[in-house]
């Protein structure tokens, strides 16, 4: 958590005062945007850094948080039932966690790339089965239409308490995140991950951890999925196809991937170059620009943009410490 501090009074500052420094579409249309696909990504750095297992199914369990959400709400689609919006958030969040849960028993035995193409194969099932359901999520249409809760309701207040609210969550979960690596399963979760072998003859159950484990990061990214849907009004298929799949797993790796602030600042530099890359190539090209920046990042830093900054800081911090010890030194010759 301590290492972690530094970090997160930076994002509470640049949060705080972007609002005022920055326009209305940098607020909303990115940064909003990225701090709530930076939650998702945040629940695969948390399978990567407490455990060293990867997922690439982390989008999909949002988007089933997201249509429970929606069929649980007003929509302009008509499905569903309409329950009070608390009731309607828990339920969103539960199915995500046992969804999660469910993830990690189905790949208990699994690990490096067989466990990635089978939550890569449970995210194209999960696909298919909305898309071909019409009774019920709508096929390929999704449900549009959203009404919004009562505090976002107002036209001329939503965009600010709408990124306020989006903003709070994300600094909550990455404070969450932190602080898991000093509690008691936290702590499990490394031994499980360091050892597994070990791990075992202790008597522990492994699967058991496993499955906890999968069950937080869906919870985690729950979260995500719900803010997404509530920042988009709608949710579809397109939310949870292999593409948002596999952009959550390049978030996390462009970021750090076992860094909770990576997974935020991955996600804003996904989403500039989805915004930008229109006007400097062409909306084609985006791929492809994503691809060599993606490439370049890793090949200079294959911890992200988190070990780059890192590095500089620490060098920073040693420079200054032989400047001030050198002037400690000048000092006490003159003395």
């Amino acid at each position: 958590m301590k290492s972690s501090f530094p970090w997160l009074s930076a994002i509470c500052v640049l949060l705080a005062v972007a609002p005022f420094l920055l326009p209305d579409f940098w607020t909303l249309n990115i940064l909003a945007r990225a701090l709530s696909l930076g939650i998702v990504a945040l629940s695969l750095s948390f399978l990567v850094r407490y455990c060293n297992m990867v997922s690439l199914c982390q989008m999909s369990i949002a988007g089933v948080a997201g249509y429970v959400l929606a069929l649980l709400s007003t929509n302009s689609t008509g499905l569903g039932v309409v329950v009070p919006w608390p009731y309607a958030i828990a339920a969103a969040l539960l199915a995500a966690t046992l969804f999660g849960a469910l993830v990690g028993w189905v790949s208990y035995r699994s690990s490096d790339v067989y466990l990635l193409m089978l939550t890569l194969a449970i995210a194209v099932c999960t696909l298919f089965f909305i898309q071909q359901n019409m009774e019920v999520f709508n096929g390929f249409d999704g449900i549009s239409g959203l009404a919004a809760p009562a505090f976002l309701a107002d036209p001329d207040t939503r965009s600010d308490r709408l990124y306020w609210l989006i903003a709070a969550i994300s600094i909550l979960a990455f404070s969450a995140f932190s602080y898991a690596e000093r509690t008691p399963l936290g702590m499990t979760l490394q031994a499980m991950r360091d050892n597994p072998r070990r791990f075992q003859a202790l008597g522990y159950n492994m699967r058991n951890y496993r499955v906890i484990a999968f069950a937080l990061a869906g919870a985690i990214a729950g979260v995500g999925g719900v803010l997404t849907t509530l920042y988009n009004a709608q949710v579809s298929p397109g939310t949870i196809d292999v593409q948002a799949n596999v952009a959550i797993l390049v978030m996390c790796v462009l970021g750090g991937q076992k860094r909770p602030a990576g997974a935020f600042l991955g996600a804003l530099l996904y989403i500039l170059l989805e915004v930008y890359s229109p006007q400097l190539f062409s909306r084609e090209r985006f791929n492809l620009l994503l691809g060599s920046t993606f490439l370049l990042i890793l090949y200079f830093s294959p911890d992200g943009l988190m070990g780059l900054l890192s590095h500089r800081s620490s060098r920073f911090a040693a420079k200054f410490r032989r400047g001030k010890a050198a002037t400690l030194s000048i000092k006490r010759r003159h003395i």
